[in-house]
């Protein structure tokens, strides 16, 4: 099903449900209903861009203020039905124009790295350096 215009928007409401409902359809990556329940708790008071179809969320992103200088990619999910179309990349983009339109000189995402053998996460590293990321450092004992 071909997606309608892909523009992602500040969310303002509905934050929590949004970062649910889509986690919740991406069981490789967000398996730990207490993990959903905390990724949602903090996308409720954190600056959030979606991408809608038709009314219906199929991505996200939820930020941090890192610091002065950099903003984070705290959690972002595109729907099973919605990947491979656009989205991710979107609000990748999104998220860089915000942070520069703030001041800001950098974005960051953490995720599992390549110590891990988990292919899901394979996966989600390869399109975090599709889109312009950089690995730096892996951290053991971070998760």
């Amino acid at each position: 099903m071909p997606l309608r215009a892909i523009r992602p928007q500040w969310v303002t409401e509905g934050k929590a449900a949004i970062c649910r409902s889509i986690l919740i359809d991406l069981p490789a990556w967000f398996a730990r209903p207490e993990a959903v329940d905390e990724y949602a708790r903090l996308a409720e008071g954190a600056p959030m861009l979606g991408v809608f179809d038709g009314g219906e969320a199929v991505g996200f992103a939820s930020l941090r203020n890192a610091s002065p200088a950099a903003a984070e990619i705290r959690v972002m999910g595109v729907r099973a039905q919605a990947r491979r179309r656009g989205v991710g990349r979107s609000l990748v983009d999104a998220v860089g124009r915000a942070a520069l339109a703030e001041g800001r000189s950098f974005v960051s995402v953490k995720t599992i790295g390549p110590s891990s053998p988990d292919p899901h996460y394979a996966e989600t590293r390869a399109f975090y350096e599709a889109v312009g990321f950089v690995p730096i450092d892996e951290f053991a004992d971070y998760w």
